[in-house]
């Protein structure tokens, strides 16, 4: 009987501790570094296996599309921003005024805010950073849903001051820059005066390599070069009349390099100009001319040329060209124009002006975009530039690029 009770009490031990071990085991989580009996946790662990979503192979394997990274705007009460990029900013923003929204922000996450400007209509957007006194764009083109939604945009107020009193022009404060050598979506710069994009580039203190001027006294181009690392900025002026919409400034531009000029090069033809002819900047004419008109100045030097043509049965000025001379009887300025639907739109306007040997010096010329402009640089008394500046005034930016013959 002794030997029952015995049995009986260690089957009643063993069961209740089986209990507190099954207990013990569902209270387990996932992810919990208590350590329980694998046979009596196995239903636990086999029934948080198949609740696991098994990823097909093929959408794991498969390429990420190449997106533009951005940052969300998040945390953006951390980004610090410093008092002197701060007033750069607001400098651009003051020069820049009109119906265009900004807000600041760490687009890059480097712990400082940029300045982000976009369209209210298009939500066309640029990024703006502070680098080395002056501003870079970093990013540009439609903005994200991300910013629009998450960043508190303001509008810049009209700065009326940017008006002159007297003539009603504005006048374009600071110093756009286009940066040739930099990768294309980091080539546009912003300073607020010229002096700063100078000494940034190493010529703050330097003489300038080359400088041009009109005859009317007025600069138009200031170039600084350094032969021997290549690197060259300019200066472009240029004044407007009040009247047009555009305005008068500076812009400037920076390369690295001169180039050795190639069949595609722009200056393949200019050099070969003969501007004592009668015909289109491409070298030809019409055949069918149906008047010529020649006048003379009192020295007997043709002052001025135009031509007619029936061109698809009405009579047209296909040519019109004016001359100026010094008083020694030398070339010095020529003013072209030619039918569009003639020669087509390129160089229907082209000014060239020369220098007191004869030589051309500059030349600028229409196109759809906005202009060409050549600069032909002599060190001596030779007929051939020793070295040339091309710039493509494309759409508002002076895109340039030199050459050494």
């Amino acid at each position: 009987m002794k030997k029952y009770l015995e049995l009986f009490f260690t089957v009643m031990v063993l069961s209740m501790f089986c209990a507190c071990g099954r207990e013990e085991a569902d209270n387990i989580q996932p992810g919990s570094t208590d350590i329980a009996d694998p046979m009596e946790g196995s239903d636990i662990i086999q029934e948080a296996e198949t609740d696991v979503p098994v990823e097909d192979e093929t959408e794991i394997n498969a390429p990420v599309e190449d997106e533009t990274e951005m940052n969300t705007p998040v945390e953006v009460e951390t980004a610090i921003l410093p008092e002197e990029e701060k007033t750069v900013y607001e400098a651009y923003m003051a020069a820049n005024a009109g119906t265009i929204l900004y807000a600041y922000f760490d687009y890059d996450n480097d712990g400082k805010q940029e300045l982000y400007l976009r369209s209210p209509s298009d939500n066309y957007g640029r990024v703006w950073k502070y680098i080395d006194g002056g501003l870079k764009t970093i990013d540009s083109g439609k903005v994200s849903e991300i910013y629009i939604n998450g960043l508190a945009w303001n509008e810049i107020e009209k700065n009326d001051s940017a008006d002159t009193a007297d003539s009603g022009e504005r006048v374009h404060e600071g110093v756009y820059v286009y940066i040739e050598q930099n990768p294309f979506k980091e080539r546009t710069a912003w300073y607020v005066e010229e002096q700063d994009f100078l000494s940034q580039y190493g010529f703050g203190e330097s003489d300038p390599f080359y400088e041009y001027a009109l005859p009317d006294g007025s600069m138009r181009l200031v170039l600084y070069y350094d032969e021997a690392t290549g690197l060259g900025c300019g200066l472009r002026y240029y004044q407007r009349d009040p009247d047009e919409w555009t305005t008068s400034g500076i812009y400037g531009f920076s390369f690295l390099g001169a180039n050795i000029p190639s069949p595609w090069d722009p200056w393949e033809d200019r050099l070969n100009v003969d501007y004592t002819k009668y015909e289109s900047y491409m070298g030809t004419t019409v055949s069918d001319i149906e008047e010529e008109n020649i006048e003379y100045d009192d020295a007997g030097r043709v002052a001025h040329y135009e031509a007619y043509a029936s061109i698809d049965g009405e009579v047209v000025r296909i040519l019109n060209m004016y001359y100026e001379y010094d008083d020694n009887g030398t070339l010095r300025q020529r003013e072209y124009h030619h039918y569009h639907l003639q020669f087509g739109s390129t160089f229907q306007y082209w000014y060239s002006y020369f220098d007191e040997l004869g030589r051309v010096e500059y030349e600028r010329a229409y196109i759809t975009h906005g202009s060409l402009e050549y600069y032909y640089i002599y060190t001596d008394e030779s007929d051939e530039p020793a070295y040339s500046l091309y710039l493509d005034h494309n759409l508002g930016t002076w895109m340039p690029e030199f050459a050494e013959f």
